[in-house]
């Protein structure tokens, strides 16, 4: 591509004001470039929004997973001390009953302690 600033007028006094123009458009400092602004993404609200959504959902999922294994360790340990209190009571009623005296009955329930 030809500088168009060798290229001159053939009217001499056109040439002469285009010189000046140069001249004065040299000599006035530049304005520095307006920083760039960064590149706008389309929908970038739509996916923020999305993000937040799947964080949410994995956190209610782990929540929920949570949640039922507290609930299988606490129905397991519910269910131990029923048949614990079970057999306590059926010996409680031997006891009673006369089939059982008390030193078995302490033996059986109390040693462990």
């Amino acid at each position: 591509m030809p500088d168009l600033r060798t290229f001159a007028y053939m009217d001499k006094q056109r040439e002469a004001q285009r010189v000046a123009a140069l001249e004065r458009k040299d000599a006035e400092p530049q304005p520095e470039p307006k920083p760039s602004k960064a590149p706008r993404e389309a929908w970038s609200e739509q996916k923020r929004r999305k993000e937040v959504r799947e964080l949410r959902r994995e956190k209610k999922e782990r929540k929920r997973r949570w949640l039922r294994e507290q609930a299988e360790t606490n129905a397991q340990s519910s269910d131990e001390s029923e048949e614990d209190w079970a057999a306590e009571e059926r010996a409680a009623k031997k006891l009673k009953q006369g089939k059982m005296d008390d030193e078995e009955f302490d033996a059986e329930f109390f040693s462990a302690m």
